[in-house]
């Protein structure tokens, strides 16, 4: 099991009640400040599902199987493939801004979305895919315990 530290913590309770919990994460909506954002745009404003470990892995995901070579005959899965594995990205940070029956409702198409591109990677020989099905694993399971 890993260990969260204590702002990780705050973000995931954060995630859970609904609302931002003043531990000391401040600010509008569950947002931190940071020093210098992209591209040089100076201070910039990170909302909490940014922080998570569990975005943070569903976007590694989808930019490895976007990234990667796939075999010659299997852009079709591909394209899917990688739809889908963004679709766990948007629809976590999208259930991360939504409150109720709607944030449930993301969190559920994350997860959907999840054992998608796991079983499609069952259909391709790629040097990657066991890893990544091990991380989504992982997601899916993270998902499950903020609906």
């Amino acid at each position: 099991m890993k260990r969260i530290d204590g702002a990780e913590l705050a973000v995931l309770a954060e995630l859970l009640v609904g609302r931002p919990l003043r531990w000391g994460m401040g600010g509008a909506g569950g947002c931190v400040r940071r020093g210098e954002g992209p591209r040089g745009l100076g201070e910039v404003m990170v909302l909490a599902f940014e922080r998570l470990t569990v975005f943070q892995d569903a976007v590694a995901v989808a930019r490895g199987l976007a990234g990667a070579r796939w075999p010659r005959g299997h852009e079709a899965l591909r394209d899917q493939a990688v739809r889908a594995a963004q679709s766990v990205v948007l629809n976590l940070a999208e259930g991360c801004g939504s409150q109720g029956g709607n944030r449930k409702r993301h969190f559920r198409l994350a997860q959907g979305s999840a054992c998608e591109v796991i079983a499609a990677l069952y259909l391709v020989d790629l040097p990657t895919a066991e890893a990544h099905q091990k991380t989504l694993r992982r997601v899916h399971q993270q998902l499950r315990s903020l609906r």
